[in-house]
């Protein structure tokens, strides 16, 4: 391909803006090119890259879709493809896609693994997910959000004794990751090896964790009224009867004194007869 001198130091100039993350730059640069070039593998996988660094998601799968249409084979190619597939929620095409990906060597490109078990474990297919993960472990070790991942699979397929062993590990790697925390607590409730005390002293070590990035308020934001009237708060929820949130809201609105809070409540579900305690809950708004 006889390519321009200009065209070509263009090309260099967007690539540069990739990797210094100048991304909209980089698209300024290349986006003429792209669509005056579009049988050119290298600006095609470039533009989708730069495309997809600004979650142009749609776009993207166009271009590397046209770098993949001259290199079939390219496993680097297939695995973005399937990337902006699995960013862009369409779960079952970036399955399909990291599949075909993953049926040849990836060599020295292990998210391929990574992303390729996040598109499995998002369309329910958990056993592969995890054997994905594991071999990605092989290669990393020490990724926590990995191990989270497995246990979050393996949570998913009832086996909670694995899950608990996955959890722990993803907490030991970062004690600090709260949906790690979060469901590793939820777990034990499941897990015949947990007793109500150790369910009991964890869900304290999390509320503990939790509250420490928690700033309570020094005073409001809205300015004081004159009149004193009630601070109106509103609250939207599908989950205005026998739920948790219902349940949490009936204490704490129990308590509200009414000459300083009004609750006012928007429930965004069907209309449905309501139970006795749901009718209580209803009446406190």
């Amino acid at each position: 391909m006889n390519i321009p001198a200009h065209i070509q130091h263009s090309c260099q100039q967007a690539q540069s803006a990739y990797f210094q993350q100048q991304y909209a730059w980089g698209l300024q640069l290349l986006q003429p090119i792209a669509h005056a070039y579009p049988h050119w593998f290298e600006v095609q996988n470039l533009y989708g890259a730069l495309l997809e660094r600004t979650g142009q998601y749609p776009a993207a799968i166009a271009a590397f879709e046209a770098a993949l249409i001259q290199r079939p084979d390219d496993v680097g190619i297939c695995g973005n493809l399937a990337r902006c597939y699995l960013q862009n929620g369409d779960f079952e095409q970036a399955w399909q896609l990291y599949q075909r990906a993953l049926s040849q060597p990836i060599n020295h490109q292990p998210d391929i693994l990574k992303f390729a078990g996040l598109a499995a474990s998002r369309t329910e297919e958990h056993d592969a997910a995890i054997r994905i993960w594991q071999d990605y472990l092989r290669l990393r070790p020490y990724d926590a959000q990995t191990h989270y991942n497995i246990a979050a699979s393996q949570q998913a397929l009832g086996d909670t004794a694995a899950a608990r062993s996955a959890y722990q590990k993803a907490l030991r790697l970062d004690p600090r990751h709260e949906l790690a925390q979060m469901n590793f607590l939820f777990n034990e409730h499941y897990d015949s090896h947990s007793s109500p005390a150790a369910i009991a002293a964890l869900t304290r070590d999390l509320g503990r964790a939790l509250a420490q990035s928690i700033q309570p308020y020094t005073h409001w934001l809205s300015p004081c009224r004159a009149d004193k009237t009630p601070l109106r708060i509103g609250l939207v929820s599908p989950d205005l009867h026998e739920h948790p949130v219902g349940y949490f809201l009936s204490g704490l609105l129990e308590h509200s004194q009414p000459d300083t809070l009004q609750w006012l409540a928007f429930s965004d579900c069907q209309t449905q007869q309501l139970s006795p305690w749901a009718q209580a809950l209803h009446s406190r708004f």
